[in-house]
């Protein structure tokens, strides 16, 4: 969601405007002096969760798609056209990122109309490792739909491992998108880094990391349907569908995973 900043917080850097300034003079500022230009009116910048330092893209580097609030503000009939479209009407801008790293987090600063007298808009995406996160979410929703054609009370066992491995995959995309986060192939990692968000971040609810402890105890008897998971008042077919309910709505509904 784009923020739109009056012209009057840049110049006074209050608010937002503070930001807007302090990123161009961390990043944007440098590329401009490096490419001998005094001003811009659209720039990306790309930052990595690796030793690689940010890159800064300016103006015709990268071309910007707009989502509006309303249908019919712009049609396919307007393209090569120039065309005169009011801020308030924009719902949503990203850059076309095929010149762009899949993996990078991103902010976008424009500047929307003449210089020092119109409003600028910033947005970002503080996201990193979005392509892998994305591979391991699909994976993730795979997983939770082979559940739903199995039946609880006769295949209990390969249920059990399908939602400990949606599990795993979930908390994995949640751990690549956040910096230097990513998951290594011990779960004692994991369990770690769980518990460390758990209090820290706010990304994972209560009840993923209540699942993700309970799966866990009982992952190595269902491992290719191998051995007998014993079933107690607390770990059921109803604990079953409770999970499948859990991990559908992380999945459909948290905005930090939908991309």
């Amino acid at each position: 969601m784009p923020i739109i900043i009056p012209v009057k917080a840049v110049i006074d850097g209050i608010g937002y405007g503070r930001t807007v300034n302090q990123l161009i003079d961390l990043f944007v500022k440098t590329e401009m002096e490096k490419r001998g230009v005094k001003g811009f009116k659209a720039a990306v910048i790309e930052m990595f969760d690796d030793s690689r330092s940010p890159i800064v893209h300016l103006d015709d580097d990268v071309v910007f798609q707009f989502e509006f609030k309303e249908e019919g503000i712009a049609n396919a009939s307007d393209v090569g056209k120039v065309k005169s479209i009011n801020l308030k009407d924009v719902k949503n801008i990203k850059a076309i990122e095929d010149s762009l790293d899949p993996n990078s987090a991103k902010c976008y600063i424009i500047q929307w109309g003449k210089p020092h007298t119109t409003d600028w808009i910033l947005s970002y995406d503080f996201r990193y490792n979005k392509k892998v996160a994305k591979e391991k979410l699909n994976r993730a929703r795979e997983f939770i739909a082979a559940c739903n054609k199995l039946d609880t009370s006769r295949s209990f066992h390969v249920l059990v491992y399908l939602l400990w491995s949606a599990l795993e995959l979930i908390l994995d995309v949640r751990l690549w998108l956040l910096p230097n986060h990513k998951p290594t192939e011990e779960h004692r990692d994991r369990r770690i880094k769980l518990e460390r968000l758990s209090k820290t971040s706010g990304l994972l609810s209560p009840e993923f990391c209540k699942a993700f402890k309970c799966f866990s105890q009982h992952k190595d008897s269902a491992r290719y349907a191998i051995g007998e998971v014993r079933k107690t008042k607390k770990f059921n077919e109803q604990r079953i569908t409770d999970t499948i309910s859990l991990l559908e709505g992380e999945l459909n509904e948290d905005p930090y995973l939908q991309f």
